[in-house]
């Protein structure tokens, strides 16, 4: 069995406080609410828990987990990590949603012909862990949505406890989805075995943090990378991963940062290597900002690239993901060749939308 032990006495609003004092950040009493409720988690989580039940069927007693929800920026991702970071000797791991499922229905799958392969899965993540946080807990995959009762009973009957942030509460999860009264029993057990929190509010801090940056910068230039660098930092929150592979399916996307929900990968990474639209769907699927930097001009040479790089847009433009950019000239530069010359201008067109305020506060799909 696992011990734990409390990381640090600074507690989550001093370390808040000392976060709002470095950053230059004004005081959101909804956000206090928020800290105040994981307080509360880690304090449960270092009490010891018994085992309930006979024999076989036994199950570790329940703790309330937290689902979080509310509006596009309020700071969600920031709180959950900031609890992931001061506790992490309560045996928390982090993941974003949608890489989450994709490890669970690839252990189903190593799983197959099994005895409750899911409770199995459970069995294994107990062993090292007792909290899980996902970001952006958002269902909009029939797999995903029918899957989703066995799962959460599974990480209940094992003892690991939810935290998870999402834009909507549970109620309207998988809304109008295929078969949704399947998935009806799953917002039963959010409801019942979390404390659901509303981040109120209507302070956008990611758009203002857009707002105060550009998110086009050109041309390219020592000047525009150290920019890029910049307000990466300014948006991210929790620890940042450098010069890694982001997995798809049979692939890999080389990125240069990522953190949080938020990616950098240079032009060459998404453009160059033949890339299918489920590589820029999983992208999509699993950040709401890419940073992408070093775009080049494109003449008739790069269609093949250039192709792609209208794929990508397409792509992130319907799933209401934000890019920031380097480019070596404006949107209605970029492209000098001809056959792709009717397709780039809606492109064109996409790049210009997709800097405006409207745009970069229209809520992420995932």
């Amino acid at each position: 069995m696992i011990h734990y032990r409390l990381l640090s006495h600074l507690s989550l609003l001093n370390h808040y406080q000392q976060q709002l004092q470095l950053n230059g950040y004004q005081r959101d009493p909804h956000q206090e609410q928020v800290l105040s409720a994981f307080e509360r988690l880690a304090e449960a989580l270092q009490q010891p828990r018994k085992a309930k039940g006979w024999l076989w069927k036994k199950s570790i007693e329940t703790i309330p987990g937290v689902y979080l929800w509310g509006g596009v920026g309020r700071g969600k991702t920031w709180l959950m990590d900031m609890f992931h970071q001061r506790h992490q000797q309560l045996g928390i791991e982090r993941h974003h949603f949608h890489s989450f499922m994709r490890y669970i229905h690839q252990r189903l799958t190593e799983h197959g012909g099994e005895k409750e392969p899911m409770l199995q899965i459970a069995n294994e993540m107990a062993s090292r862990m007792q909290v899980l946080c996902l970001d952006e807990f958002n269902v909009i995959d029939i797999g995903d949505a029918m899957l989703m009762r066995v799962l959460l009973e599974s990480l209940q009957k094992v003892g690991i406890v939810l935290v998870t942030t999402s834009n909507q509460p549970p109620d309207r999860l998988y809304w109008q989805g295929l078969q949704r009264e399947q998935f009806l029993p799953a917002i039963d057990l959010l409801n019942s075995n979390n404390e659901v929190l509303e981040l109120a509010g209507n302070k956008d801090y990611r758009l203002q943090l857009f707002e105060a940056s550009s998110v086009y910068h050109t041309p390219l230039s020592d000047e525009s990378m150290v920019n890029l660098s910049k307000e990466f930092d300014r948006l991210v929150s929790g620890s940042v991963e450098e010069t890694g592979r982001f997995e798809v399916p049979g692939r890999a996307v080389r990125f240069v940062k990522r953190s949080s929900g938020v990616i950098w990968c240079d032009f060459n990474a998404l453009c160059g290597p033949p890339r299918w639209q489920n590589d820029y769907l999983e992208l999509a699927r699993c950040h709401h900002t890419v940073f992408i930097s070093d775009i080049p001009k494109l003449d008739g040479t790069w269609d093949d690239r250039s192709r792609r790089f209208i794929n990508l847009i397409d792509v992130f433009y319907d799933r209401k993901v934000k890019v920031v950019i380097s480019a070596d000239a404006e949107p209605d530069q970029l492209y000098s060749g001809i056959r792709l010359a009717f397709e780039f201008n809606r492109t064109v067109s996409r790049l210009k939308e997709m800097q405006s305020t409207a745009y970069l506060e229209t809520p992420h799909k995932g």
